[in-house]
């Protein structure tokens, strides 16, 4: 009939809006309640989908504090009168954030089609969140393609203004090697070799035989990658009768499971203390440790380590895998920064046989990290160099005298090794993989620090970072305390920023 309204279907029907709401998103609403209820039906399913969507709600901020990054740095750019060494190292921040963007869409795509499969595997039937799951891997794909040109973008901006900049010489980023993802994959694989551990110190703060009452105090330093405490353990009269300090160490997204940070089996579950459970056997196969509490944990336990922080116990790795807390002895006294400090203030000259004690004690701790002990003839066979990385005053602390050993001075103690790393002369993977410039700036040695050409890309002043590295630290840590405050930053003839 002319003129007759066109007959509603069902659809439309469920899908009309009314004045007090949306009532087609309302139902949308009400069937993803009804599927999450039934999904949690099967437990084990359901945990897996929600460690999984942790894991991309961490590479989703990762991505998102890191663009934040990249659109700030290009605002800078465009200011009026920037230089041309500045332009370009905001060039290659850029570029790096870049490379970690598109590594970490890669993450989400994979977590998300995980998540997918998993959840259609248990409700088979057209359902909202396999839609929404499926439509936001076509998204992820989508910015995982943009990321990918943006990246080669800011690579190839950079790589014109250098041409025309002096000098072929300048750092390479972090990851960049030409040949990074082949050095990733044998650095997984050494990092399953672990070292046999024949020591580790009783911690009295987790002692079940303990009968002190523990207390932690106010952190006494907060830093960007983790928070430092000091706990107290009291008797029943409320005497101190112990100190110990625990240090929280963050671990950003980037260096979960990787082999710059852990040593063992990468691809085990986290249960508790450390990845597979922690014992004091000194059988370790299977587990998966910190490569900070390893190294360390090596070290002080090795004939003659006076002057190395003592590790006490083991690990305990967050669940979450977002940091892991470790335990050392108390330095009663500081560390060598207080002293220095101190000296700027006073403006007078430290005592010499204070100054020939350090040295004296920081060769100690260069010659234990070289070969496991004081003496060439008792040196290990099996032992890896230790590669410290951050040798400096405020990582050289003061405990009480040692009654054989200088007794009117406090006890050198090295501590903080949450840089280092094991390595050997016939490692194929120094300097390569372990030289990325990491460390307190204006304090690394030139190894620590990556060349290329680049025009060609190639490695230039590539030499192995081994117990040479450690003896730069110790000039660099006396120099400080001699001269009274930290040296600047060589820079190389011919070196761009």
């Amino acid at each position: 009939m002319a003129g007759a309204r066109p007959t509603q279907s069902l659809y439309d029907f469920g899908r009309e809006c009314f004045d007090d709401g949306n009532s087609a998103q309302e139902c949308v609403d009400f069937v993803l309640r009804a599927e999450l209820d039934e999904l949690k039906k099967d437990g084990e399913t359901h945990e897996k989908i929600k460690k999984h969507f942790r894991y991309f709600v961490d590479f989703q901020d990762n991505t998102n504090a890191r663009s934040a990054l990249v659109e700030a740095s290009e605002n800078d750019i465009e200011e009026a009168g920037i230089r041309d060494s500045d332009k370009i190292a905001h060039l290659d921040r850029q570029y790096l954030h870049l490379i970690w963007i598109h590594k970490n869409l890669g993450s989400q795509h994979k977590a998300v089609r995980y998540i997918r499969r998993l959840f259609v595997e248990k409700i088979t039937r057209p359902s909202v969140l396999g839609f929404q799951l499926a439509s936001r891997i076509k998204s992820l794909k989508s910015r995982i393609e943009n990321a990918k040109i943006q990246r080669d973008e800011k690579k190839l901006a950079s790589h014109r203004m250098k041409r025309v900049t002096f000098g072929r010489k300048r750092m390479r980023l972090a990851g960049h090697h030409p040949e990074h993802v082949l050095l990733e994959n044998k650095a997984i694989e050494q990092a399953k070799d672990l070292p046999r551990i024949d020591i580790i110190q009783a911690n009295p703060r987790t002692s079940r035989d303990s009968t002190l009452t523990w207390h932690s105090v106010t952190p006494f330093e907060n830093g960007a990658w983790g928070n430092v405490f000091l706990e107290l353990g009291v008797d029943s009269n409320n005497v101190i009768r112990n100190r110990v300090v625990r240090k929280i160490a963050k671990v950003s997204a980037e260096m979960r499971r990787s082999p710059t940070a852990w040593r063992g089996d990468l691809n085990v579950e986290v249960n508790g203390d450390g990845f597979g459970g922690g014992d004091v056997s000194g059988d370790v196969n299977g587990k998966i440790w910190p490569m900070e509490w390893l190294t360390q944990t090596l070290a002080c336990n090795a004939p003659g380590a006076e002057s190395i922080l003592p590790i006490l116990g083991t690990p305990r790795i967050a669940s979450d895998e977002k940091s892991f807390t470790v335990y050392t002895a108390y330095a009663a006294v500081g560390d060598l920064f207080d002293v220095e400090s101190q000296h700027r203030e006073a403006r007078g000259p430290l005592p010499m046989p204070f100054l020939l004690m350090c040295f004296k004690q920081l060769v100690d701790t260069a010659l234990i990290l070289k070969q496991g002990s004081l003496s060439a003839d008792t040196a290990k066979a099996e032992w890896q160099q230790i590669i410290h990385r951050d040798y400096k005053p405020e990582n050289v602390f003061l405990d009480l005298p040692q009654p054989h050993s200088w007794p009117m001075y406090p006890q050198l103690k090295l501590g903080d090794f949450g840089l280092a790393f094991m390595t050997s002369e016939d490692d194929e993977l120094n300097p390569g993989y372990w030289a990325n410039g990491k460390g307190t700036k204006d304090c690394v040695s030139p190894e620590q620090i990556p060349y290329e050409d680049p025009h060609t890309l190639t490695a230039v002043d590539d030499f192995q970072m081994l117990s040479p590295c450690n003896v730069w630290g110790i000039g660099l840590t006396m120099f400080v305390i001699m001269h009274s405050g930290p040296d600047t930053a060589i820079k190389q003839p011919g070196v761009t920023s």
